[in-house]
């Protein structure tokens, strides 16, 4: 259900829920809208003036969110080793103080 949401809200293009040119914009009848368009509505507010607002739901999250469900986003962390990024030429060293600080770590649990 969480994906279908992420998916209405990832493809539902703006021109499906109003109309405008160069002097207006005309947002269509909320009975006109289907389940998918109004799922990607965030919030409708109208000032003292009456003009209408419409806010949708980030179009940029949802993206995200969905893209990383789908495995096409994976996030990477960044290793050093007093500043120093862990790379092919001191690889070997590293390993080496990671495990002398695991070992040292796990005497002290111990004692």
């Amino acid at each position: 259900m969480v994906v279908k949401e992420l998916a209405r809200i990832s493809f539902t293009d703006m021109r499906q829920l109003a109309k405008w040119n160069g002097a207006q914009v005309l947002f269509l009848p909320s009975s006109t809208l289907t389940d998918d368009q109004a799922a990607c509505i965030e919030s409708v507010s109208q000032t003292k003036e009456g003009a209408l607002s419409i806010k949708l739901h980030s179009k940029t999250k949802a993206l995200e969110l969905l893209s990383r469900y789908l495995g096409m986003l994976q996030d990477r962390t960044d290793l050093t080793t007093r500043g120093k990024s862990i790379s092919p030429e001191n690889r070997d060293e590293n390993i080496k103080k990671i495990k002398d600080i695991l070992t040292k770590a796990a005497k002290k649990a111990k004692a």
